[in-house]
């Protein structure tokens, strides 16, 4: 379990009523546990299912649209607000920004398509919009994972996983900031929902083709969304040859699906390359793109995240090939440098870096007014949700506390889980192919760029996922499709 306890000794101390809500907070899962592992054997009808979710989506719509307009940002100094300058024909601030991050075109596009959303009521784009624009993205997301873990999971666990997901993002203040770290969960939602989409429509081959071809597409606008946020299909690539092998047979079928969906994501990779290429709304010339060599190198630097000199370093080669290989020896070199024992030190330092923090990086990373900003004294509704929210505020320890708390709450979730599927005979297609996208999240935030809680944001969904194996009724996996 990663180091959320060292986390949570070194915050200040949060009074009486804070360590009530805390004890309260773990009475609470542990009952649910309980209550969870007693009736694991219950199974909720399809229409009770949905009307509990449409409930939890029903809150949520109405908790963001408050929650986004009292903690309305005006994000300075990194991505959001460069993206931010050049939709609202700023560009000039930073000339050759997505000649550098051609990653972050997708969320260009976004900011785009709000803006004109606006403007057709006669309003210009503005942070309130892009922060409500985002919450409905996340609230879709969560109606795609509802339907996700109903495949994966027996109906209580599936509905404990989705209160996990709305907990972490439909309830939390993540949606202010539109950045690729939750925007990325829609496309990836998305595909792996048509893929069990196609599951239903084995017995109409046209179909089931069309659709597999459909979710390698959109999964690769996941992957120029963010491109780790891609894991999961190559997770369900492996798992389905883990299949294929324990079989000892290969599946023409299978195969064949398999083959369509590379192909829709090489057509959805290379039609995406073409539309950045083409389009008219920003400066872009791919010969400045940053390798992904950069991103390497960067996750094995001192803390394993941004840093300016590696920066001007990549910045400083004219060519791409040159860029990406110096970039490479200068991964190497670093590794070398430490030595196996102390790189493994080192790995150990950058992953308590990105896994402690149970708030994600939000008082870091949420904007200038959320880091800075101290909120009146005023008792209006607004400030009060503001003295917990911005950094400053006066009940900020109070939220820190909780949500580490919580998320050791959850890391024992996932280690519980963990043991169950080790001990028993559980593993299923659905099991491989959500420890291996956890794995490869893990290998991948482990060699690349991370050291900040928010990387960890587009891997939750498959921890909550994880989680939820814990309470699963197995018995009931051969009725799934996921086998």
């Amino acid at each position: 379990m990663p180091k959320t306890w060292e986390q949570l000794q070194v915050l200040p101390y949060p009074g009486k009523l804070t360590l009530v809500l805390s004890l309260f907070l773990v009475i609470l899962f542990i009952a649910i546990s309980c209550i969870l592992i007693k009736f694991k054997e219950v199974e909720l009808s399809s229409k009770s299912y949905w009307l509990v979710i449409s409930i939890v989506l029903v809150i949520a719509f109405v908790w963001q649209f408050i929650l986004t307009k009292a903690v309305n940002l005006n994000i300075e100094g990194w991505d959001p607000w460069t993206i931010f300058q050049w939709v609202t024909g700023h560009g000039e601030v930073y000339p050759d920004y997505f000649s550098y991050n051609p990653n972050n075109m997708v969320t260009m596009y976004f900011y785009q398509f709000t803006k004109m959303t606006q403007n057709l009521f006669g309003r210009p784009l503005s942070w309130l919009a892009l922060s409500r624009m985002n919450a409905i993205v996340m609230i879709i997301a969560t109606f795609l994972f509802a339907y996700i873990v109903r495949h994966f999971l027996s109906s209580l666990a599936a509905l404990f996983s989705v209160v996990l997901f709305a907990l972490y993002f439909t309830w939390s203040p993540l949606s202010v900031v539109p950045y690729s770290d939750t925007l990325s969960l829609l496309p990836a939602l998305l595909a792996i929902s048509l893929l069990l989409l196609a599951k239903h429509y084995r017995s109409h081959p046209i179909s089931c083709a069309l659709l597999v071809v459909v979710a390698g597409f959109i999964s690769a606008i996941s992957y120029y969304t963010k491109a780790s946020s891609v894991i999961f299909l190559i997770a369900f690539i492996g798992a389905i040859l883990m299949t294929l092998l324990r079989k000892s047979k290969i599946g023409l079928k299978q195969c064949s699906l398999l083959l369509l969906l590379v192909i829709g994501f090489v057509g959805g990779f290379y039609t995406i390359k073409q539309v950045n290429q083409s389009q008219t709304l920003v400066t872009f010339n791919r010969s400045l793109a940053t390798p992904m060599t950069h991103y390497l190198a960067i996750g094995a630097s001192e803390k394993g995240w941004w840093n300016q000199p590696d920066q001007d370093f990549t910045r400083s080669f004219s060519s791409y090939q040159e860029r990406s290989q110096k970039n490479m020896d200068k991964y190497v070199q670093r590794v070398n440098d430490r030595g196996i024992n102390g790189y493994i030190d080192f790995l150990k330092y950058k992953n308590g870096l990105t896994f402690n923090d149970g708030t994600l990086g939000w008082y870091e990373e949420g904007g200038g007014k959320v880091v800075e900003n101290t909120p009146s004294k005023d008792k209006s509704n607004q400030n009060s949700l503001r003295q917990l929210l911005y950094g400053q505020g006066a009940k900020t320890p109070v939220v820190k506390y909780l949500a580490q708390v919580l998320w050791i709450i959850l890391w024992l979730l996932i280690v519980g889980s963990l043991l169950r599927l080790l001990s028993k005979k559980t593993q299923s297609r659905a099991t491989d192919w959500m420890l291996l996208t956890v794995l490869g999240g893990f290998i991948f935030l482990s060699l690349f760029e991370s050291g900040r809680g928010r990387y960890v944001i587009q891997f939750l969904p498959y921890y909550f996922i994880l989680a939820g194996f814990l309470f699963n009724n197995f018995k009931e996996q051969t009725k799934k499709d996921t086998r």
